[in-house]
């Protein structure tokens, strides 16, 4: 079962220590989907840690939002871990309804037309 399908079924508060972002690489496009890992699977990487930190946040569980993204996949795999950072901030913005993808066939991101809380900075 992947990461995502997990994260689905569970809340993030509840995710075993060695759970981990995987954002599926399958892609929706309208009512199709490019055949891939999850295929079918809600399409985030649009937006994919603001997401997260949504989901996290209505969980009451946010102060383990950075250990879920940043430090419980190369502990799993005992890999360094990466120095880079990046900074959310609350200040929610509208997902556009489609994602150029190809000319004649746009993507449609998971909450498309809808507002996200989180942004990155």
């Amino acid at each position: 079962m992947s990461c995502c399908t997990r994260c689905r079924h569970r809340q993030p508060a509840g995710l075993p220590p060695q759970g981990f972002p995987g954002l599926p690489c399958a892609l929706q496009r309208g009512d199709t989907v490019v055949p891939g890992d999850d295929a079918g699977q809600p399409r985030i990487a649009h937006a994919g840690i603001e997401l997260y930190a949504e989901a996290f946040e209505a969980a009451g569980a946010l102060d383990r939002l950075e250990g879920f993204a940043s430090f419980n996949g190369p502990d799993f795999y005992r890999l360094p871990r990466n120095t880079d950072t990046l900074t959310l901030v609350r200040d929610a913005w509208s997902v556009p309804p489609t994602l150029d993808y190809l000319a004649d066939d746009p993507l449609v991101p998971l909450r498309a037309g809808e507002q996200i809380a989180w942004r990155l900075a």
